[in-house]
């Protein structure tokens, strides 16, 4: 078996030019070309650009030189003030407490329907006659006499698919 280098510095991007990677030019590209835009629309409406108007312009294009190629412990400089603004956002001292859980109880509105339904026939079913409602159950009896007559009777008989067809022609024509 031979042997295979695996790469070590993985998260190190590539560099496209010189020392900068193409994030690095995109982002001082589009800082440098918005502040170029203010620059010369500034001068072609105005003629002559002041120099307190050139500290407003070229402001862009610093910054995102900056957030480009300032790094401060090896963090980007807009890494970092992310991190400063978490900083500040979260307390200084954190104190750990345990939590009784969540209780999650979700129900979407088919099942909330569903239970109105059963609701509904259970309403239905007390509501009826006494006649309607107390049927006679099935006795023991009745269930020997169905086994034993082989499902030939009228009002027990099993209800057939009429989609389904005999797959034999002979066997159709016997009658159960």
């Amino acid at each position: 078996m031979q042997n295979v280098k695996i790469p070590q510095n993985v998260k190190v991007e590539d560099k496209l030019i010189g020392p900068f990677s193409i994030k690095q030019l995109i982002l001082v590209g589009i800082g440098g070309g918005f502040s170029y835009t203010l620059f010369a629309t500034i001068q072609k409406s105005v003629g002559m650009v002041p120099a307190a108007a050139h500290a407003v312009i070229w402001w862009p294009g610093i910054l995102s030189f900056a957030f480009a190629l300032v790094r401060i412990n090896d963090i980007s400089l807009f890494r970092y003030c992310l991190l400063i603004l978490e900083t500040l956002s979260k307390p200084r001292k954190r104190i750990f407490q345990a939590r009784q859980g969540l209780i999650i109880n979700i129900q979407t509105r088919a099942a909330l329907d569903r239970d109105e339904k059963v609701k509904a026939k259970a309403k239905a079913k007390a509501d009826l006659l006494p006649t309607e409602a107390a049927k006679p159950p099935i006795r023991l009896e009745d269930l020997s006499t169905i086994l034993d007559a082989e499902g030939k009777r009228k009002e027990f008989a099993l209800s057939v698919d009429p989609l389904e067809t005999p797959v034999d022609s002979v066997r159709s024509s016997i009658s159960v």
